[in-house]
């Protein structure tokens, strides 16, 4: 099993790059190319090739096989993967097929995605497809003697190719390896975008990072690749001329990110003056502020609720009692919260 770590944030990759003062002062930082894909909204998955074992397949965290499964990809991909690996990629790519008769394993990453996968996308609906986004070289043996880690940007991007236990193949090594008429695609299938970071002044490129993202999720380009409208999930972007790919970070549209799906309360008592933020679920992910306690999520919701209780009483001129039972109906409440909701006439 090798597993594929998450994608980072791009403040995981100012920080990664940005970690040492820079040797030349004068220089500064470095000014970085990154290659940006069309992020796909689907489940990771992977087909890992190694002489003395075949191949396996995989979803990020686990072996699967057709009974058991994720989302069918060991069912669509097991009887196209030997295949597929000597038919149209062994031969063709020498570095593969080099690395490959050393022992070491082939790990081809992409997303499987369309059908019912994820909702809400372009892709969704059209037939199930494997998008090869990074192709892997590993040899196991000594990957695990020198215990690396997973997570690419917890690396320097100084770290090289070939004389590490893994990494990642250039893209000019693996953007031709498809196979359309068995719904296998390649990332580079689709448009790709370019941006130069200064990272002495990295906040400088967010505005073309959100440009970008906003062209993708307005309109997907896998979508109009295959003539279906819809929105699209966000960008990946890799530098790979100074880290071989092991420097990436994501942007999300707003229809896809964390962000969107967190809340505000003002907190005030005679005691503390806090701004506490929580998920959709009511759940405080954090709190800032002067304060000697936080408040607890049911507090938030009879707040809210009584808030918007009284405000649509004066607003509509309506009693309270109608639009506290209106309100009732609607409102997403925890068994605490109801257990100690205000009655009608508490709230009048």
């Amino acid at each position: 099993m090798i597993p594929y770590s998450e994608t980072k944030q791009f403040r995981s990759v100012i920080k990664t790059v940005t970690w040492q003062r820079p040797s030349n002062p004068d220089t500064g930082y470095p000014m970085l190319k990154f290659v940006g894909t069309v992020k796909l909204h689907g489940t990771n998955a992977a087909i890992v090739y190694q002489q003395d074992r075949g191949y396996w397949l995989q979803s990020r965290h686990n072996i699967i096989t057709p009974l058991k499964d994720n989302l069918g990809f060991a069912q669509a991909m097991d009887p196209l993967a030997k295949e597929f690996f000597f038919d149209r990629i062994l031969f063709d790519h020498p570095v593969i097929h080099e690395y490959y008769q050393r022992g070491c394993s082939i790990v081809i990453y992409g997303e499987w995605c369309g059908g019912n996968i994820q909702n809400n996308v372009a892709i969704s609906g059209l037939p199930k497809m494997f998008v090869i986004f990074k192709v892997r070289i590993v040899d196991t043996v000594a990957a695990i003697d020198e215990n690396e880690s997973d997570d690419d940007n917890d690396q320097s991007e100084k770290e090289t190719a070939p004389n590490n236990a893994k990494f990642w193949l250039e893209p000019n090594q693996w953007s031709d390896i498809r196979w359309s008429e068995r719904s296998i695609y390649n990332i580079f299938d689709f448009p790709t975008y370019e941006i130069e970071i200064d990272f002495n002044q990295p906040e400088l490129s967010q505005n073309r990072l959100a440009e970008i993202t906003k062209a993708v999720e307005r309109q997907c380009p896998v979508g109009i690749h295959f003539n279906k409208q819809g929105i699209g999930e966000g960008i990946v972007w890799t530098e790979w001329t100074r880290s071989q790919g092991r420097l990436a970070f994501k942007v999300k549209g707003i229809e896809h990110s964390t962000m969107s799906t967190t809340k505000y309360y003002r907190y005030e008592n005679s005691h503390c003056t806090v701004t506490a933020r929580a998920g959709l679920q009511d759940i405080i992910l954090n709190i800032k502020g002067d304060h000697c306690h936080p408040p607890e999520p049911e507090q938030i919701q009879i707040r809210t609720f009584k808030q918007v209780v009284k405000a649509g009483a004066i607003s509509e001129s309506i009693p309270i009692p109608q639009i506290y039972d209106k309100e009732a109906a609607h409102i997403d409440l925890s068994t605490l919260s109801i257990a100690v909701l205000p009655s009608q006439r508490q709230l009048g």
